[in-house]
């Protein structure tokens, strides 16, 4: 899976820029990023039937932390959310 995932970061624009961390934790401030598989039944709106799900922490002392957590049907679509998340994309709600 970690393969799979890896492979799918490499490969997706948005991750351009964006570097994913095997082996060592970087100094702060960084994501920690744990990815797992799913076996789920599908009969949920976010459940998948056979897919990867993850989550994400945010730790950054001067801030404070965030956490994300997600469900994919693939490691592409998993890494795609993820670098999405990491480059604070999207609209901000107050």
């Amino acid at each position: 899976m970690v393969a799979d995932f890896s492979n799918a970061f490499a490969s997706d624009p948005l991750c351009h820029g964006i570097w994913l961390e095997t082996q060592d934790v970087p100094k702060e401030p960084y994501w920690f990023l744990e990815t797992y598989s799913t076996e789920g039944s599908g009969a949920g709106l976010h459940e998948p039937s056979d897919g990867i799900s993850w989550w994400m922490l945010r730790r950054d002392q001067s801030i404070g932390n965030a956490r994300f957590d997600g469900s994919d049907v693939s490691s592409t679509d998993a890494a795609h959310h993820v670098c999405f998340i990491n480059k604070g994309r999207g609209g901000a709600v107050h």
